[in-house]
């Protein structure tokens, strides 16, 4: 019998409830709502969390330039929950990449917190649609795998292990550290991959449609969780999506791609409070911000 199929529930019900986890200490009725624009105008007294500027990218394909965007420009906030959404081929992916070091660009350039970026760094965190677990090592051995290779286990060791312990206590994973990735679920391995991003400690998660290949079900859960994740610890976070209802359910802000290679043409803030719930989604003004997208896609298709 697989793990998951013992294991308790850890998203909390998915209608009717602030999406805050059994496992966070804290109210969140003791929170008052606050849209991303009021975080933003609180925190915005030093450097971006990220910063880009100018930046463009070309792809050479067959002898011939293939442009992806020109002179981006974005820039986010501490703690902010940003959404770059628009349709497949647009770039989103490629700012990503661009952000996280591990893709060259062309012209511009990216900083965080200050720091130009020149590589990939433990500063940022990323997630992709496959969780990218190593399946040879145990949940514990995959979370800690990022300190181990930066030869911080040797200094270290128990209380390194002692903070993975507490991360997969964190997502809901007390007990599976001896666990290999075939015995967990889809979502289970998903918490794996946040436990092991956030166990670095960095500035920034920057996520490429986490949750894309995920069943509705399990999806939604991952929703929850993500939500709750977020408002306990207001890390900053960058996130790709096709899928406008997923923008509008999680982020504080959204970034409408156009065609290549428009690039970001248009922004907007959620009208949305926090905690964030799944009925929020019906409420007219996210009716309203729903339409408002939709239509800027159809009129850049």
């Amino acid at each position: 019998m697989e793990l998951h199929q013992t294991a308790t529930a850890v998203a909390p019900s998915l209608r009717g409830l602030p999406l805050s986890p059994s496992w966070e200490t804290g109210s969140p009725d003791a929170m008052p709502p606050a849209t991303g624009l009021q975080r933003r105008i609180a925190s915005d007294t030093g450097a971006p969390a990220v910063k880009v500027e100018g930046l463009t990218k070309t792809f050479g394909r067959r002898g011939r330039q293939v442009p992806v965007f020109n002179n981006i420009n974005l820039s986010v906030q501490k703690g902010e929950f940003v959404c770059l959404l628009g349709p497949s081929g647009c770039g989103k992916s490629t700012l990503l990449s661009a952000i996280a070091g591990i893709l060259p660009f062309d012209k511009g350039s990216v900083a965080i917190d200050g720091t130009t970026v020149t590589g990939p760094g433990a500063d940022r965190g990323m997630l992709f649609q496959s969780p990218m677990l190593f399946s040879w090592l145990t949940v514990r051995d995959n979370v800690l795998f990022g300190p181990r290779a930066r030869g911080l286990m040797k200094r270290a060791r128990a209380e390194i292990g002692a903070q993975a312990d507490e991360m997969l206590s964190t997502v809901g994973l007390h007990g599976f550290g001896d666990a290999y990735p075939h015995e967990l679920s889809g979502g289970m391995r998903h918490r794996v991959a946040f436990a092991r991003a956030l166990l670095n400690n960095p500035a920034v998660l920057l996520m490429d449609e986490p949750f894309g290949a995920l069943d509705a079900m399990t999806r939604s859960r991952m929703h929850a969780f993500l939500i709750s994740l977020w408002e306990a610890r207001r890390i900053t976070i960058v996130f790709v999506t096709h899928d406008i209802e997923e923008a509008v359910l999680l982020g504080d802000r959204i970034c409408v791609f156009g065609n290549r290679p428009n690039g970001i043409i248009k922004e907007l803030e959620v009208p949305l409070g926090r905690p964030r719930r799944f009925e929020d989604l019906e409420e007219p003004a996210a009716l309203v911000t729903k339409r408002s997208i939709r239509e800027t896609l159809w009129a850049a298709a």
